[in-house]
């Protein structure tokens, strides 16, 4: 499956992705397919949400951060401010054990934002507890965020968590890693729709995230990422500062046979 079908969301556009994801949902996760299996939720991680709805269209990542309050996603996943897009942390079965968390500030690569260049699909966002009562940051709510690092050499063994759209629970792929024309690559299937922006963590933490060439990938035996590198460093850097957040243009499409 296109990890595309289901990566874009603006709270413009709610009504519109609601209707995609419910069409393109993925099997349940007792059906994921070879390579994948189901996983337990992962405090760090969790998927991204349509504001106010129970759709669910990419993953991301609670990132280690001085300001504890950044998660790591792909770019093609956000339009705009990130305004109507919300993150659950180690979600299960409709639970949010951790909360709730609105998007507040998106960050990234200028290329992205020139050209949405597919080698700079990776993005970092603010989020602020979606009940303005309880305070605290998101990573001191999940113990602890990921270390941003580069990106891991072929043949660094991964781990790949995600939430496949119309799923509940996780998915998780390991695998080594492989490149394709210079993008991170790795051959383990089940990693479908919703799994955009879903972390790659090997021992360092998480140096690439499901996007890049193809957006992730037009089949789902198959992912991508772009290859996080100084550029991708900086946005963390940018984001602990408190400088403006970026207004992330829709992403392309058409990029697959049959899209």
């Amino acid at each position: 499956m296109d990890h595309r079908v289901v990566g874009r969301v603006t709270g413009a556009a709610a009504a519109v992705l609601l209707a995609a994801t419910v069409t393109s949902a993925g099997s349940p996760v007792a059906s994921a397919g070879p390579g994948a299996r189901a996983a337990d939720p992962d405090p760090r991680i969790g998927p991204l949400f349509v504001d106010g709805t129970p759709v669910h269209f990419c993953s991301g990542a609670v990132l280690d951060s001085a300001g504890g309050d950044l998660v790591v996603t792909a770019a093609h996943c956000l339009v705009g401010t990130g305004v109507g897009v919300g993150f659950v942390p180690g979600f299960d079965r409709g639970a949010a054990p951790f909360g709730e968390w609105a998007v507040t500030q998106v960050y990234l690569d200028p290329r992205w934002v020139a050209t949405q260049d597919p080698r700079s699909d990776y993005a970092v966002v603010r989020v602020r507890r979606a009940d303005a009562a309880v305070g605290g940051g998101v990573e001191a709510s999940v113990g602890g965020g990921l270390p941003m690092t580069v990106a891991p050499a072929v043949g660094v063994g991964v781990t790949v968590t995600g939430y496949p759209a119309g799923n509940d629970r996780p998915v998780a792929c390991t695998g080594g890693v492989t490149s394709t024309a210079g993008f991170p690559t790795l051959d383990c299937g089940g990693l479908s729709d919703g799994t955009s922006g879903a972390p790659w963590v090997d021992a360092s933490g998480v140096g690439a995230v499901v996007g890049g060439l193809d957006q992730g990938g037009c089949t789902d035996s198959v992912s991508y990422s772009s290859a996080f590198g100084p550029d991708a460093l900086t946005l963390v850097r940018r984001a602990d500062g408190g400088e403006p957040g970026d207004v992330a243009p829709p992403a392309p499409t058409g990029q697959c046979t049959g899209s």
